[in-house]
């Protein structure tokens, strides 16, 4: 890619009325217009893909898919595990968020997540050199500062971003229906012959459903670590939460 056509004004948004630290600011990227371009025409060849490619439980970005779809689900789930607590079968559902999720993407894990689900080599290429030649210049009371150059993470603004997190949220995905079809794991499952529901994503949000047992909050938080390790992601304790019904 010649140079300069992938470097990107980052400008701080804030978060709260008065931010008095970064974390309150949140950072969108301001791509070249020729780099948006190009982005854009391999987003809309990698699109009408995705459906075959990224987990059922994914209801964001995907065409065909409406993240209320999931919002109606995850309502049912709860209803249902309301119902049981007269049999004495106690349920969970928690809530998890993740700490910066753009931001910490490993661009490795990333680029064999492709690798894995066969694209071309060329294409690969392609993409991968999207994310690894931006150039970053944060916008300061109307000037830009020094460029850097990051090691990891997906830009907010590039139209790429949210495709390509899919594939990173989607090995959350895979760790967790391994787990249910192993049966390590219990999800809920709202009538006979329904599908076990043991999580939900709406992008970079997950939402998970499991016994609500030691044994399987053990099995939960392994597969929070090795996903964590894997990709670079950190949970939030912070914005995360649980409930017991």
């Amino acid at each position: 890619m010649p140079e300069g056509v992938n470097d990107t004004a980052i400008v701080l948004i804030q978060k709260v009325p008065h931010p008095k630290e970064l974390k309150e600011f949140r950072p969108i990227s301001l791509c070249n217009v020729i780099y948006k371009l190009v982005s854009k025409c391999l987003v809309n060849r990698l699109r009408h893909c995705l459906s075959e490619l990224i987990s059922e439980n994914q209801s964001a970005f995907i065409p065909g898919r409406l993240i209320s779809d999931n919002s109606i689900i995850a309502f049912e789930c709860i209803h249902h595990i309301q119902s049981l607590k007269s049999n004495n079968r106690a349920a969970c559902a928690y809530k998890l968020d993740l700490s910066k999720a753009y931001d910490r993407v490993d661009w490795d894990f990333l680029e064999k997540a492709l690798r894995r689900w066969g694209f071309s080599e060329q294409w690969i290429a392609w993409i991968m050199t999207c994310v690894r030649s931006v150039r970053y210049s944060v916008k300061l009371n109307g000037k830009l500062l020094e460029a850097f150059t990051p090691s990891r993470g997906l830009r907010q603004g590039d139209p790429l971003s949210p495709f390509l997190f899919l594939f990173v949220a989607d090995a959350l995905s895979a760790l967790l229906s391994k787990s249910v079809n192993d049966g390590r794991l219990n999800g809920v499952s709202i009538c006979r012959g329904a599908p076990e529901i043991s999580h939900l994503l709406f992008a970079d949000d997950t939402l998970l459903f499991f016994e609500a047992s030691g044994q399987h909050a053990n099995v939960v938080k392994g597969l929070l670590n090795t996903y964590s390790s894997a990709t670079g992601q950190l949970i939030n304790p912070e914005k995360c939460s649980i409930l017991f019904f």
